[in-house]
């Protein structure tokens, strides 16, 4: 298995996990989008981040495992909010509702995303370092011992 294939799956399971999480301790309704959105946006952020900064280098780097982590981990929840927020806006559509506007989406998730980095950024953010440094380390010490 590729290993940005691995770092995409590994964040999208702490992206689940951390959906539930946020799915059962928050009040209020419209949360059960999280369990979907949250790993689909840590995939996607994932897979992303660790193109740009890892790619397919001989000898991957420990550092720019921490950086596609502290960039996958932060700009998911973006992502996650864009996610639900335009899931919700088509729900709302076919319910008869009128939708948000996009320069409302685009905006309003920015606001959102503070706000969830500040109670779950915490864990999501250092779960992305930990799994990349912890892949780093693991395929390194691995194509040594191929060589």
């Amino acid at each position: 298995m590729r290993l940005i294939l691995k770092y995409s799956l590994l964040n999208s399971a702490s992206g689940l996990l951390t959906g539930f999480l946020v799915w059962f301790s928050a009040t209020g309704e419209g949360y059960y989008f999280f369990p979907v959105a949250a790993p689909v946006a840590a995939f996607i952020t994932g897979w992303i981040f660790w193109e740009i900064f890892q790619g397919n280098q001989k000898k991957l780097k420990i550092s720019k495992a921490l950086l596609a982590g502290l960039f996958a981990g932060s700009v998911s929840h973006y992502l996650c909010w864009l996610i639900i927020v335009i899931g919700m806006n088509i729900r709302h559509v076919f319910h008869g509702n009128a939708a948000e506007s996009l320069f409302t989406i685009v905006t309003g998730c920015f606001a959102l995303t503070f706000f969830s980095l500040m109670f779950y950024g915490w864990l999501t953010v250092p779960m992305a370092v930990i799994i990349g440094v912890f892949l780093v380390k693991k395929e390194n010490k691995k194509r040594v011992g191929e060589q």
